[in-house]
């Protein structure tokens, strides 16, 4: 393996413009790619069938008795300066 990397890294230092020529023409055919088969792109949402009067029910029913049945929001308020 060493002797292969070895005779590869004199090939390339040998021919150092084709080598870099290569790597110009994959990098111009990479953007190329990226450009031509980018597209916009497509978000798929579902909506859950189920209303959400039957989640807080089913919610409710599989809370066990040592927590409380409802639980109270804090009251919110907005205020601002006209």
């Amino acid at each position: 393996m060493a002797s292969f990397l070895y005779r590869l890294g004199r090939l390339a230092f040998r021919r150092r413009w084709l080598v870099a020529g290569l790597w110009v023409a994959v990098l111009m055919a990479a953007l190329a790619g990226a450009a031509t088969l980018s597209g916009a792109t497509l978000i798929l949402y579902t909506k859950n069938s189920a209303p959400p009067e039957s989640a807080i029910a089913t919610n409710a029913n599989r809370r066990t008795e040592g927590q409380a049945a409802t639980r109270e929001r804090p009251a919110q308020a907005l205020a601002w300066k006209s």
